[in-house]
């Protein structure tokens, strides 16, 4: 009888826990750095126009940016690399690819949605739609990190995982729409804004980047 293929998993790869630990100590070095910003951000999540003048001028300095962005590719690229783990396991090179692809997708992203909110947006409402779009994505990489350790280390059904992740990914572009739809005026261009800016600039680049992380993984 031939031996059963070797799967690796969170449990047998070390590198996760180092990776895991990299992301707690990522988040206390944010709280040092921002002591108000968790607060900040979950406080904007329903925050009215009424309510956004609180946050106005509430900057976020350089180096909590930038570990922000990088605990966000290491957060969406061990989702991504759980989602497809079923068949090949946990590996440390396929985790660098896919955090790659991720950071790519980020970029592109990034991009769209700058160009889109500069043309639709103006002033204040410009300020006002990219700081909320930076907490929303803050508190949606933060839960999304709970539901990794869920993932990785305790015997959760596959299932009930996935219907976690895609409730938070409804949740986060329910939101969204909230937040546009507070910002501008309701009209038809409003209408017809929203669902091409969801789809082109945030559901778009994640399926794209799934589809190929799939091919290649």
């Amino acid at each position: 009888m031939e031996p059963l293929p070797f799967i690796s998993t969170p449990y047998t790869e070390h590198w996760v826990a180092w990776t895991v630990f990299s992301l707690l100590l990522a988040i206390v070095l944010v709280k040092v750095f921002e002591p108000t910003l968790y607060v900040r951000a979950f406080s904007s999540l329903l925050g009215t126009k009424e309510r956004d003048s609180i946050f106005v001028g509430s900057g976020v300095n350089l180096k909590s940016i930038l570990v922000l962005i990088l605990y966000g590719i290491v957060v969406l690229a061990l989702v991504v690399q759980w989602i497809l783990s079923e068949e090949k396991g946990f590996d440390l090179g396929d985790f660098g690819i896919l955090a790659a692809m991720v950071a790519v997708m980020l970029l592109v992203r990034y991009v769209m949605q700058g160009v889109t909110a500069f043309i639709f947006y103006k002033g204040d409402t410009l300020t006002s739609f990219r700081r909320h779009y930076m907490y929303l994505n803050l508190c949606l990489v933060l839960l999304l990190f709970p539901v990794v350790l869920l993932a990785f280390f305790t015997h959760v059904p596959h299932t009930i995982v996935t219907i976690i992740i895609s409730t938070l990914l409804i949740l986060y572009l329910l939101l969204l729409i909230y937040k546009i739809l507070v910002l501008l005026p309701l009209s038809l261009y409003t209408l017809l804004y929203l669902p091409l800016y969801i789809l082109t600039v945030e559901i778009l680049p994640l399926l794209l980047m799934l589809y190929v992380a799939a091919v290649i993984y």
